[in-house]
């Protein structure tokens, strides 16, 4: 049975735009494509043909793929947060609480707080590109390149507040509401699943490179040729594959923090009733065979059970997945070699 909140909720209007064009083209790449990059594209090739003016550089074309993938992800996020947590509700102690986390995380991932963020980050950064790019462009020029960033910056802004939303989710959700059990086959309490959530948060953040290309260029006109150019680079670059590895690792310790004091305190346990077994065993006067059942039962499906709990909720197909997050930086980085 279908209850209210396992249907999605379409609040943020971008996800709404890509909803209703995925409906209409029947594809939500398609949608996704049509919403800002055709358009962008479009005008941009019209003006740098009537103006015989470069406009589409490499860093330009490559910065403006992301604006073509940008809606689809942003959609395929929000409905990751629902199928994912739909699949997983059994790990909820109690159904209103899954309830009440899927309602809530929904309508926090479609806030619309990243303005107070994206509105001056996409201004300064559009005006940063007219200048460093377009700077002796015609107006129409300029007008068209201010205008597509601001979107661009703009879009991207909700990306980021989207990944941060993400990563907050499992410090939220842990401590009251999941359900562990120790001798889950998984060997990490029935939640190592959410290791695989980690990994999706690192995949959308590495779709960010496609911006490197841009800021490289934006680098190379600003600082004249001198060692200014490679040392922004250098920090730029592992700024962002820092964060790639932060967006991975910080839910990862996350769960691990929620599982070790309760690994803890049942290995103890276990091992404060081991011992007592044991001293009862020794301390009596009959050889009783059923005691000494007890004792290699309890040891061996119980006690030796929860020594087998891993430390960290990942496994070699996560790590396997995860290495898929620097796909993008890794391509982006060849292609710039290649067109430098």
């Amino acid at each position: 049975m279908q209850d209210k909140s396992q249907k999605r909720e379409l609040l943020l209007w971008i996800i709404r735009w890509q909803d209703f064009l995925s409906k209409c083209f029947r594809s939500k790449i398609l949608a996704s494509i049509s919403m800002f990059y055709i358009p962008i594209m479009a005008v941009g090739l019209i003006l740098e043909e009537k103006y015989d003016y470069k406009i589409l550089s490499y860093g330009v074309v490559v910065s403006l793929i992301w604006i073509a993938i940008a809606p689809f992800l942003i959609q395929n996020a929000l409905d990751y947060v629902y199928d994912y947590f739909n699949t997983h509700k059994g790990l909820f102690r109690r159904q209103e609480d899954w309830e009440a986390f899927l309602g809530a995380e929904a309508r926090r991932f479609q806030s619309s707080k990243y303005l107070f963020f994206g509105l001056p980050w996409a201004t300064v950064t559009s005006g940063v590109v007219v200048f460093s790019e377009f700077n002796s462009a015609p107006l129409l020029i300029q007008v068209w390149a201010g205008v597509s960033f601001f979107i661009v910056f703009l879009v991207s802004s909700i990306g980021f507040y989207a990944v941060y939303i993400l990563l907050k989710m499992m410090g939220r959700i842990l401590p009251e509401s999941i359900s562990f059990n120790p001798y889950h086959p998984d060997k990490f309490g029935g939640i190592s699943e959410f290791g695989r959530f980690s990994v999706k948060i690192s995949l959308y953040y590495s779709t960010g490179a496609l911006a490197f290309p841009l800021a490289f260029e934006i680098i190379n006109k600003m600082s004249s040729g001198t060692n200014f150019l490679h040392v922004t680079v250098y920090l730029l670059v592992g700024f962002f594959l820092f964060v790639m590895f932060v967006s991975f690792l910080v839910p990862i310790f996350q769960i691990k923090n929620f599982v070790d004091p309760i690994k803890e305190k049942l290995i103890l346990d276990a091992r404060f009733e081991l011992d007592k077994m044991v001293n009862e065993f020794k301390t009596s006067q009959d050889s009783n065979i059923k005691q000494g059942l007890d004792i290699l039962m309890h040891y061996y499906f119980n006690y030796s059970k929860l020594l087998e709990l891993k430390d960290y909720p990942w496994d070699f197909r996560v790590l396997i997945e995860y290495s898929f997050s620097f796909v993008i930086p890794l391509a982006v980085a060849i292609l710039q070699i290649f067109f430098k």
